[in-house]
């Protein structure tokens, strides 16, 4: 029973008496954003002297509900699967998919797509795009895809709730760290895996292809890495006493979602030799240049 306007915070409401016409007069109330975060019960209350009538008062139900639709980072390589969250609904309501062309996704383009609708319980549930693989042809990194429902309760004076997100095209691609480091020199060389969405499915390092950990163990640390940011670098440390000759290593990866086993990349190890003896001369004269011998 508070009066919105003389009580609560003016500015999240805004009160209309409306104008008479043809026996009939709308009042409204518009609910600003600030205000509008859960189910709520509104009254309005008239008094009409012809009919006798002192604040006679009409509940309005104002229901909300959420809708959680996030851009996403995917692999073109196999089918993805867009996510369209609702809670809070007071009654289960289809959800309508709309492509990057702004129309609405038909149920019977099985060839690029499915729909699934998800099971309403208790006020939530999650509606699925799948977008086929070989749909990626024809859609660009960045492109907009948008889920779309409206009230089930009160289906003639709700709006539309339209959410959209972008889908970002990863590619794959693995970086190479090469390096040339003092021959008998504790070294690291990496391989930086960017274009994923999870943790790689398997890494393997191999010098003249065998495993390295099959090598002498105590010569080789192998770390696959954390993933992070769609991105994972694992790492090769080679101990002092195996960098004694340039060498080509690879690293080995598979991932799933790019359908990618044992995709092989050389990381490039070379070493070379620095002398640099102590020598006695005398003060008296000139000393020859000191240097270190010709690269080898």
């Amino acid at each position: 029973g508070t009066d919105v306007i003389r009580t609560l915070s003016g500015s999240n409401y805004v009160v209309s008496a409306g104008t008479y016409s043809f026996n009939t007069q709308t009042t409204t109330l518009t609910v600003k954003a600030a205000a509008n975060t859960a189910d709520s019960t509104y009254s309005c209350a008239i008094t009409s002297n012809e009919w006798l009538q002192t604040n006679k008062e009409t509940a309005v139900a104002l229901n909300v509900f959420s809708v959680v639709f996030e851009d996403k980072a995917v692999s073109t390589a196999i089918d993805q699967h867009l996510l369209c969250t609702i809670s809070g609904l007071s009654q289960n309501t289809p959800v309508t998919w709309i492509g990057p062309d702004n129309n609405e996704i038909s149920d019977s383009d099985t060839n690029n797509y499915v729909i699934d609708q998800g099971n309403y319980v208790f006020g939530s549930k999650s509606s699925t795009l799948t977008i086929k693989a070989a749909k990626f042809a024809s859609i660009s990194s960045g492109n907009v895809f948008k889920c779309k429902l409206k009230s089930a309760l009160y289906p003639t004076d709700s709006p539309e709730a339209v959410k959209d997100m972008s889908l970002i095209l990863l590619s794959l691609d693995v970086l190479p760290i090469n390096k040339e480091v003092d021959a008998g020199t504790e070294t690291t060389i990496s391989c930086v895996i960017t274009g994923i969405t999870k943790q790689l499915d398997s890494i393997v390092w191999r010098k003249a292809g065998t495993d390295v950990t099959s090598l002498s163990g105590s010569n080789y640390v192998v770390s696959a890495g954390t993933y992070g940011s769609n991105s994972q670098t694992t790492t090769l440390t080679v101990k002092a006493a195996a960098t004694s000759a340039d060498s080509r290593y690879t690293c080995s990866i598979t991932s799933n979602e790019w359908l990618e086993t044992n995709k092989q990349t050389n990381v490039i190890l070379n070493v070379f030799a620095v002398e640099f003896v102590d020598r006695s001369v005398s003060k008296k004269v000139d000393q020859s240049p000191l240097h270190a011998p010709p690269y080898s």
